[in-house]
């Protein structure tokens, strides 16, 4: 395999807290973009897994969606994350999104998995971390198999914010 040097690489200065950030961001600006009728809110505090509210215009249902972001580039052929298991609760109004965010191409990946909380509960496995407690792994491959749970959640990203709204419906 053959290493070519990166045309644009990121700043080493980026800090993970940072790149997260950076991540929550671009996802809420998909959100308000493509999302018909959505607005994006970022909680002042981050000590319950929700990264972003989302809240359709017309009424005060929201959605609390937590973002998990990895960096690299289009070569990298999985996303692995953990997620608390504290932070996920099995409610209608919360979901995760999972995205890759391509440090050459400067922008998140075309698609992304969105998994409302219930069914994340159901299918991510759980296991000890000695520093965050019990953790939900997240494993998922960008190309499609069927052997990969997480396939049927895999969405273009500019259909999140309907997503998000059929889960709003929902309750």
């Amino acid at each position: 395999e053959v290493r070519t040097e990166k045309k644009y690489p990121i700043s080493p200065a980026v800090s993970s807290r940072q790149k997260g950030d950076i991540g929550e961001a671009r996802v809420a600006e998909l959100i308000t973009l493509y999302g018909p009728g959505l607005s994006c809110y970022k909680p002042l505090t981050d000590d319950e897994g929700v990264d972003v509210v989302v809240k359709p215009r017309d009424n005060f249902n929201t959605f609390h969606l937590q973002v998990k972001t990895r960096f690299g580039t289009v070569a990298d052929t999985s996303l692995i994350a953990h997620v608390k298991q504290r932070s996920v609760k099995s409610n209608n109004a919360m979901g995760l999104a999972f995205a890759f965010f391509d440090t050459e191409d400067g922008d998140i990946w075309d698609f992304l998995w969105f998994v409302p909380a219930k069914e994340f509960i159901k299918l991510a496995p759980i296991s000890k971390n000695k520093k965050l407690g019990p953790i939900y792994r997240f494993v998922a491959g960008k190309s499609k198999k069927e052997s990969n749970k997480w396939d049927k959640f895999l969405i273009n990203k500019r259909d999140l914010g309907n997503k998000i709204l059929e889960q709003i419906k929902k309750y």
